[in-house]
C-alpha cells in the first residue's frame, strides 16, 4: 500500500511539472509579438506571475496559496485515477 502511494505522489510531482511547463510555454509562444511579454505559470490556477511594465522594469508575483492548491488537484485527480484503475483490475 505504502509503495502505491509512493508511485501516486511521485506521479503527481512528475504531472505537476509538465502542466507547469506547459503552461508556462504556452503563455510565452502566444505573447511572442508583444513588447512586453507576460509569463504566467499554473494550472487551473496561476501561482506565479512575471510581466514588464513601461518603464522596462521587471515585476513578479507569487501566490503560495494557488500553489498548493494545484498540487492539491494534481494529487487528487493522479489518486482518483489509480484509484478507478486499481479498483477495476482487482475485480477481474
Amino acid at each position: 500500500m505504502i509503495k502505491k502511494q509512493l508511485k501516486i505522489i511521485c506521479g503527481s510531482i512528475l504531472i505537476f511539472c509538465i502542466l507547469s511547463f506547459l503552461s508556462t510555454i504556452f503563455h510565452l509562444v502566444m505573447r511572442k509579438e508583444t513588447e512586453f511579454p507576460v509569463t504566467n505559470i499554473g494550472f487551473p490556477l496561476k501561482y506565479y506571475n512575471q510581466f514588464w511594465d513601461s518603464q522596462n522594469q521587471l515585476h513578479w508575483n507569487w501566490d503560495f496559496s494557488n500553489f498548493v492548491f494545484d498540487f492539491i488537484f494534481v494529487y487528487a485527480l493522479l489518486f482518483l485515477v489509480f484509484g478507478i484503475i486499481l479498483l477495476t483490475s482487482t475485480e477481474d
